[in-house]
């Protein structure tokens, strides 16, 4: 059903809440409802970094880009997975070969993984430069690097990393 403005009101007011798992609610009802384009970039300033990492997602797939300098801040956060959300969103929506380049030299799996398929993604490079990091993160990869892999490629173009998907599936049924 339509939502209606009082219900409105409260999603926008829940954002603010401290209890995490209310926050994350509301940022599924707006996805829910197709109204991820009313959440506020503001969000970006929450203290949780799973409310950061769902609420970079949710913001990338509307298609806005106001938020993003919100979302570069958060490149240097200091959980993994938030700097690689910040850096989906980035690749997302304004894809900067400097910025990824910059990341695929960090000492961080995740990130790294992100940026080299953000690289693919923005044609900045091929699967054959990136392949064997790619093949090094499939093979002998934390889980944590693993699942990066697989939201990373989520982001990118359709087919051009369909294949470490499918060794990624196959390794896990090992």
């Amino acid at each position: 059903p339509e939502l209606s403005l009082a219900t409105l009101e409260s999603l926008l007011a829940t954002l603010n809440s401290t209890d995490d798992k209310r926050v994350a609610v509301a940022l599924d009802l707006f996805a829910e409802q197709e109204r991820a384009h009313l959440i506020p970039g503001l969000i970006l300033y929450h203290p949780s970094p799973d409310v950061l990492a769902k609420a970079l997602e949710l913001l990338a797939k509307t298609g806005r880009t106001d938020f993003l300098p919100l979302a570069d801040r958060l490149l240097d956060h200091e959980y993994a997975h938030v700097r690689a959300a910040a850096l989906r969103a980035r690749m997302a929506l304004a894809p900067d070969e400097g910025l990824l380049r910059e990341r695929v030299a960090v000492n961080c799996p995740v990130v790294r993984a992100t940026a080299l398929v953000g690289l693919t993604a923005g044609n900045f490079t091929t699967v054959d430069e990136t392949g064997p990091y790619l093949d090094e993160v499939v093979e002998e990869g934390s889980d944590v690097a693993r699942e990066a892999l697989a939201h990373a490629i989520g982001y990118g173009p359709p087919l051009v990393h369909d294949e470490y998907l499918l060794r990624l599936a196959r390794s896990d049924n090992e």
